[in-house]
């Protein structure tokens, strides 16, 4: 842990989370995010390496209210 109650992280570990969820928030399906980080599947990038940006999900929200709007 930091002196701020962070844990510690190596900048490699960050590099790989930030690329996971600008990725993703840039449009990029998440097989494609997977493959390029090597994980044999698709639950530990989304699970452990994604974090989902409020955009992405104001985004996704927006989408839905267009399709219920018809």
């Amino acid at each position: 842990m930091t002196s701020e109650g962070l844990p510690a992280i190596g900048l490699h570990t960050f590099g790989r989370h930030g690329f996971a969820s600008l990725s993703l928030a840039a449009g990029v399906d998440l097989g494609t995010i997977s493959r390029s980080l090597r994980h044999s599947n698709l639950g530990t990038t989304m699970d452990l390496y994604v974090t989902i940006l409020p955009a992405v999900e104001d985004d996704a929200a927006s989408r839905m209210d267009a399709i219920l709007a018809g």
